[in-house]
């Protein structure tokens, strides 16, 4: 059953997201299979492109709503709240 969830992200991450964290976020979420796209502000973007991510330029204490959408979106939102906080041992991909 899909389910799709949403939430308010502070990021936490001293540097933000910037090129490295957003691919290191990316890798993190290759293993789920749910659908994942970002907003910040008014911009929406798919949340497993890193150029997409790049383009946000989220620095740190701004805020991230996620939207998921899919059988893991739980285990997608915990990998993905985990990451932002800066937390490095964050979960990895199922």
């Amino acid at each position: 059953m899909e389910t799709t969830i949403s939430a308010e992200i502070v990021v936490g991450r001293p540097d933000g997201i910037h090129a490295r964290p957003a691919g290191e976020l990316i890798k993190r979420l290759q293993g789920f299979t749910s659908a994942v796209e970002f907003q910040a502000g008014d911009r929406k973007v798919n949340g497993k492109s890193v150029i997409q991510l790049m383009t946000l330029a989220v620095k740190q204490g701004e805020t991230l709503r996620v939207t998921i959408t899919g059988e893991d979106a739980d285990a997608a939102l915990a990998a993905i709240k985990a990451f932002l906080a800066g937390d490095e041992e964050s979960p990895a991909v199922p």
